[in-house]
């Protein structure tokens, strides 16, 4: 897929060809860009390659071509080459070229200040300069220009891209490229982020072309207590015959523009902020401001525009153009449920192994979210997003599978043999020459005593997933449709969810009978006979076969008509009842004396005793009917 050609002075050779029975191959090579950074690439090359000795540092030039496309996603100059040796006694060479926009590292610009000057105004006076110091090769245009604003802008013995930087980049923001025009000069152009780039319609999936997510906030630029300050004070009232003061306005004695009250202090607060990160000071100067309600005005803007946690994504990727090139600056579509991804987010760096280029690592964003939404987002994704996926998992888990493993082109074979030679010790496969084994990020490793994968050899704690030759198997996760198990040990059960209705758990005899049940609707147990007790719902329901008998509601309402009670408490529904015991108590209020009615509405009494005797009748003692007892189900009493 890729092609990599030298250039000496107008004599260009192949250095890397795109087939791999040829002898100009590299060992290795990373090809890294970032949005507004300096692009390189890091090549390892051996004396097999005949360009080996025709490298030389700050002269040879180099281009990365894709040869699918057509296109030069690289063009720079080799910045060092140091030579070194194996353990293994090869010999190599560590190459690193950088793009075009290190070139203006090669100049310094002196000090000059800038009154007002627009971008356009500035990048020309500074690239003058730079071409008017340095040789004709790097020699750098002006090119398109729409960030920044105009203003004062001073230089101070920086050099050339760190003058831009300090001056456009870091104030006014944008994005700083070199590029070859149509002429093939070199051009540099200061872009917005929205002009930067454009928006593919590729989606990037989980499953199906995304490997693996990763997100970072990054909490460092948050402010919690804003102090604004405007323009000094002696802008605004000129001091006579004294130095320029440093004092600033401030929002001291200001009236708030949206509630009305005068500020006594000279700081806004974000109580959200404060109320997750504690108070954390910082200052933020506006220059052209000189009324006290317009800087409590802007202050809130910027207080609200700031408070956003940034978030960093780092993709591993599979071909997601389709044309096996990505572009950096460019957006496209992400979602990975899982992670309550589903929104364009902008490619602002990539990596890609030239020699197994379908995998390109990415980096995402920078998405930005408002502190007062974090948690209600997090606690959406922890209560619903996650278990909605549940049912997912092994399907993703599949197409995953696939896509890394018809993707996972290349590869190194090595026969490891024993150390008296009469045999095998083991079979390797790795993603780089065993020669350079120690770094390997992907390694298999087979062998008479199992299966493993580690992330390094030798693995030294790196192992991911092993299967031992007795029978154990190591992993990290495991996802199954279907397992089969004698015995599962473990701190934690979970099955079903929001979209798993049939989350079950059976027992079953020795017969296949299921015998005990537990499901999102309850748990039931029954036994051979046909005799079941199920509970659901706060019930707990009793039968035989399909014939229900008794129903104990623990969260029934108990109504006591003729005293104006309504109590919640125990309603049993059954055919009979039958109390064995040594004693029976009914008390109100957990102590008191408890009430004794009938449901056909027969007066209420207050009971203070009830007791079995030796005859099973059972005898009730009443505040206000001495001598009461029950005979054949009728309250007998004296006076």
């Amino acid at each position: 897929m890729y092609q990599i050609t030298i250039d000496n002075g107008g004599e260009r050779q192949i250095l890397h060809a795109d087939d791999p029975n040829s002898t100009q191959r590299i060992a290795s090579g990373k090809f890294k860009e970032y949005v507004g950074l300096i692009p390189s690439v890091a090549l390892t090359v051996t004396p097999q390659n005949a360009c080996y000795n025709m490298l030389h540092d700050r002269n040879t030039l180099t281009e990365l071509k894709n040869t699918e496309t057509g296109e030069i996603e690289f063009e720079g100059y080799l910045l060092k080459s140091p030579e070194s040796m194996t353990n293994k006694g090869t010999l190599q060479k560590k190459l690193t070229f950088e793009g075009f926009l290190g070139y203006l590292n090669d100049s310094v610009q002196m000090y000059r200040n800038f009154a007002n000057a627009s971008p356009t105004e500035f990048v020309t006076a500074v690239l003058d300069y730079h071409n008017a110091t340095t040789e004709e090769s790097k020699h750098i245009y002006v090119g398109m220009i729409n960030a920044g604003q105009s203003g004062s802008k001073t230089t101070a013995y920086r050099s050339t891209l760190g003058e831009l930087k300090e001056n456009l980049v870091s104030r006014f923001g944008g994005e700083l490229r070199v590029r070859r025009g149509a002429d093939g000069r070199l051009y540099l152009d200061y872009l917005t982020a929205a002009n930067n780039g454009g928006t593919s319609d590729v989606i990037v999936n989980l499953g199906h072309n995304l490997r693996s997510l990763s997100i970072e906030s990054d909490t460092a630029n948050i402010i919690t207590r804003l102090i604004p300050l405007g323009a000094q004070l002696d802008d605004i009232t000129p001091a006579k015959n004294k130095e320029q003061s440093a004092e600033r306005l401030t929002i001291i004695g200001a009236v708030d523009p949206d509630d009305g009250h005068t500020y006594a202090v000279p700081y806004i607060d974000d109580p959200a902020a404060i109320a997750r990160y504690g108070v954390i000071v910082g200052t933020v100067e506006f220059d052209d401001i000189t009324v006290k309600e317009n800087l409590v005005a802007r202050g809130k803007s910027y207080l609200t525009e700031n408070n956003r946690v940034k978030k960093h994504y780092a993709a591993s990727v599979l071909d997601i153009s389709g044309k096996g090139v990505i572009r950096c600056g460019d957006t496209y579509r992400f979602r990975n449920p899982l992670m309550g991804i589903d929104e364009n987010l902008r490619l602002l760096g990539r990596t890609v192994d030239i020699l197994k280029p379908y995998t390109p690592d990415v980096e995402i964003g920078d998405k930005t979210a408002k502190i007062t939404t974090i948690t209600a987002q997090t606690q959406h994704l922890i209560s619903y997003e996650i278990p909605n996926q549940l049912s997912q998992t092994v399907q993703t888990a599949k197409r995953a599978a696939e896509s890394m493993i018809m993707s996972a082109t290349g590869g190194y074979i090595t026969l490891l043999q024993n150390d008296d030679g009469t045999g095998t010790a083991a079979l390797l496969i790795s993603d780089v020459p065993y020669d350079q084994i120690e770094d390997a990020h992907n390694v298999w490793i087979w062998n008479q005593a199992g299966l493993c994968h580690a992330t390094s050899y030798p693995p030294d704690g790196s192992l991911n997933a092993a299967i031992r030759m007795d029978g154990t198997i190591v992993a990290d996760y495991v996802t199954t449709g279907t397992m089969s198990a004698d015995r599962i040990q473990g701190g934690t059960l979970v099955v079903g969810g929001v979209n798993n209705a049939n989350g079950v758990i059976e027992v079953k005899n020795a017969s296949g009978s299921t015998i005990c049940r537990l499901n999102n609707e309850g748990s039931e147990t029954r036994d051979a006979g046909g005799f079941w007790i199920r509970i659901a719902n706060g019930k707990l329901i009793g039968g035989e076969n399909h014939n229900q008998y008794v129903t104990l509601d623990a969260t029934a309402d108990i109504e006591s008509p003729d005293i104006g009670r309504h109590d919640k408490g125990l309603y049993i529904d059954a055919d009979g009842i039958a109390f064995r015991c040594n004693s029976f108590g009914i008390n109100g209020g957990r102590g008191t004396g408890g009430t004794l009615h009938c449901i056909d509405g027969s007066p209420a009494h207050v009971v203070t005793d009830v007791s079995l005797d030796e005859n099973g009748e059972l005898d009730v003692q009443y505040a206000d009917i001495a001598d009461a007892y029950f005979s054949n189900g009728i309250l007998v009493g004296g006076a």
